[in-house]
């Protein structure tokens, strides 16, 4: 499924949603032959959703990418109750970033305020746990954008001002931190947009 996964991100990446979407769910198929009582098979099945949800948000299926997002955000949790990983806080992360907006999409802001008030306690301890690492820091960026959207949905400025603003203070620190990296330099101007 792994390697179905990989090749999935290469054909989306380069416009071919279509063909992507094939290998995300023929992923799905692989991993639902597996033995379902594994954590590396629920991992694969929570991420092959996680991309079936996005491909099928790019090309306006909004109810199927709820439905997979949402099912691959179930499966992160649990696996989270499990055993608190960092990294899988950066899947439940990334999962968000599709779900929230799908869920803005749909009317449905206080659900996606209420998902980024779950996981930011989470994001915020890992960032601050490992400050040198820029991904925490982005994911943590990334939740605080997405919460500031959703709070600006339910007319709530106050809170969307300070979650701009909090990602805006996560971005400049990794900006100053290095000055070459370029995905902090540009969430940076995006912040400022």
């Amino acid at each position: 499924a792994g390697s179905l996964l990989k090749v999935g991100d290469l054909l989306r990446f380069t416009g071919r949603r279509q063909e992507a979407l094939a290998r995300y769910r023929r992923a799905l198929e692989v991993v639902g032959g597996a033995n379902a009582a594994s954590r590396r098979v629920r991992r694969q099945k929570a991420a092959a959703l996680e991309r079936v949800g996005r491909s099928l948000l790019e090309g306006m299926d909004t109810p199927g990418a709820l439905a997979s997002l949402q099912a691959a955000i179930e499966l992160y949790e649990a696996l989270r109750r499990e055993a608190d990983e960092p990294a899988l806080v950066h899947e439940l992360t990334v999962a968000w970033a599709g779900l929230g907006p799908a869920l803005l999409q749909v009317g449905r802001s206080r659900d996606a305020v209420e998902g980024c008030r779950r996981l930011m306690p989470a994001a915020e301890a890992a960032a601050a746990r490992e400050p040198t690492n820029t991904q925490a820091s982005r994911d943590l960026s990334v939740l605080l954008e997405l919460q500031g959207n959703a709070l600006r949905e339910t007319a709530d400025v106050d809170g969307a001002l300070d979650a701009f603003r909090r990602a805006l203070a996560v971005d400049e620190r990794r900006a100053r931190a290095d000055a070459a990296d370029s995905e902090a330099q540009r969430d940076v101007a995006v912040d400022l947009l």
